[in-house]
């Protein structure tokens, strides 16, 4: 099939290729050379909401979104290549893998750390509109219009109220250990109570290490559970 011009083929299963823009890539990290000029250490933040899709034979659901796309981990590892320390992905509201590339930590996502998006104001009058209510609607009225009163959506997945907090070590400049400590932001609890970091305890810190650590082994990440947290020696 040609569309304006691009011709579209038939693939052998679903999949998904990204690459980053050559211009905008340069951009950043040109900034990170800078930075790596000008400060002790280098901390580089990646906002991604794409995700891989190799090898699977169907588009997956929310939850099912384990992979990074490619261009983030190729441009991750060209930040460390521009004098990152530590590089910091979020956006997919979703905990994912970890990698030590060259020496320094790449997390690919820490998922949320605060996520209170429902105990707002107002939403815009649009947003009520597209589920049929007035503009004077409540906050609480659209929120449970669209989340068919916490049956679909963030309220309904725990992955999405599951995040990590990160310490990393050094010594004398060289990363000697990461530690993670789950995040517990309420699943399952009324909207004025959910959204607020408080340490992981127990099977739902259980649930948050399995995860990360699970994604993080096609890196040849290997973590050591102490307690509820998760440590990664590299001396």
């Amino acid at each position: 099939m040609v569309l304006l011009g691009t011709r579209f083929k038939r693939g052998e299963r679903f999949g998904m290729s990204t690459r980053v823009d050559a211009q905008d890539a340069e951009a950043n990290l040109r900034a990170i050379r800078e930075a790596r000029k000008q400060a002790d250490w280098v901390v580089f933040s990646f906002h991604c909401h794409e995700f891989g899709m190799a090898g699977r034979k169907s588009a997956p659901t929310d939850v099912e979104l384990e992979e990074s796309a490619q261009f983030a981990i190729e441009f991750s590892r060209a930040a460390v290549d521009a004098g990152a320390h530590v590089v910091v992905g979020h956006g997919p509201h979703l905990t994912m893998g970890v990698e030590v590339y060259k020496n320094a930590p790449i997390f690919y996502s820490l998922g949320n750390f605060l996520f209170q998006n429902e105990t707002i104001e107002a939403f815009p009058a649009e947003a009520y509109g597209r589920f049929g209510l007035g503009a004077d609607a409540m906050p609480s009225e659209f929120l449970d219009a669209r989340t068919g009163n916490d049956t679909r959506g963030f309220p309904a997945s725990r992955e999405f109220w599951e995040g990590c907090m990160a310490s990393c070590e050094f010594d004398v400049g060289v990363l000697s250990a990461v530690r993670l400590y789950p995040l517990d932001m309420g699943f399952g609890r009324p909207r004025g109570q959910r959204g607020r970091p408080m340490q992981a305890r127990g099977d739902v810190a259980d649930h948050i290490l399995s995860r990360i650590e699970r994604l993080s082994k096609p890196y040849g990440t290997r973590f050591e559970r102490e307690g509820d947290t998760m440590v990664l020696r590299l001396k």
